[in-house]
């Protein structure tokens, strides 16, 4: 049983690192895919699996009913994503499949975001996570289709957009089961922007709407002031 103070400094430090996690969603993204180009970069790779557990950690001590916060999914995916798979099993290729744990992880709290700029935090996270998602399954399933990532990245946007000009083809049941499951996050991706964009502009729409209705009582306002001083006896 946790002490009132000890409650308090538990869920200070969680917010605290959610806060710091959050805005690392974009350079997480920014790693995966230079490391999935190629460069190492298993140092900055290892710092965020250090941050996101010590996360989870603070989340579970802070929690009151713990072992029903740890059968959260969330939590789990978390978890899951917080450990460096790429240092534990180095060598294997099918392990590259881990690191779209690390990309669920941020489609999901980028999702989960409410900050400052949170519609475009929220946009590049689901975006990038499909693209990247899709561009390492491919180089993962189908290793000879592709020269280098660029192509398979390449690949992953085109399939996205299902525009598909073919220059990149699967030859494989899981090639093409990968691109089928691209495909259909394209048509949710999609979806969810253009459901953001009407948001947007709605919000725009009302805030000009609430300027406008604003001026109009302000000239209402004035023009009762005048109206008033010039019935009043000189």
């Amino acid at each position: 049983m946790k002490s009132i103070g000890e409650a308090t400094s538990a869920s200070w430090l969680h917010a605290v690192l959610v806060s710091i996690n959050d805005y690392l969603l974009i350079p997480v993204l920014l790693v995966l895919c230079l490391e999935a180009s190629g460069f190492d970069l298993e140092g900055w790779d290892l710092a965020f699996c250090g941050l996101f557990f010590a996360e989870w950690c603070v989340g579970l001590w802070a929690a009151e009913h713990r072992l029903q916060w740890i059968r959260q999914p969330a939590n789990l995916v978390d978890l899951a994503s917080a450990i460096p798979f790429g240092l534990l099993f180095q060598g294997l290729r099918l392990v590259r499949l881990f690191r779209l744990l690390r990309l669920l992880r941020v489609a999901s709290r980028s999702l989960r975001f409410r900050g400052r700029a949170a519609k475009l935090l929220k946009a590049i996270g689901l975006v990038g996570s499909v693209v990247l998602a899709g561009a390492i399954a491919f180089r993962a399933v189908e290793p000879t289709a592709t020269s280098d990532f660029e192509q398979a990245l390449w690949w992953a946007i085109v399939t996205l957009s299902t525009v598909g000009y073919g220059d990149v083809m699967p030859a494989t049941p899981a090639g093409h089961a990968v691109a089928a499951l691209v495909m259909l996050g394209g048509l949710g991706v999609f979806g969810y922007l253009a459901g953001l964009m009407s948001a947007m502009l709605a919000d725009d729409h009302d805030a000009t709407a609430q300027g406008i209705e604003s001026l109009h009582r302000e000239l209402a306002e004035i023009r009762r002031i005048v109206e008033s001083r010039d019935g009043e006896p000189s």
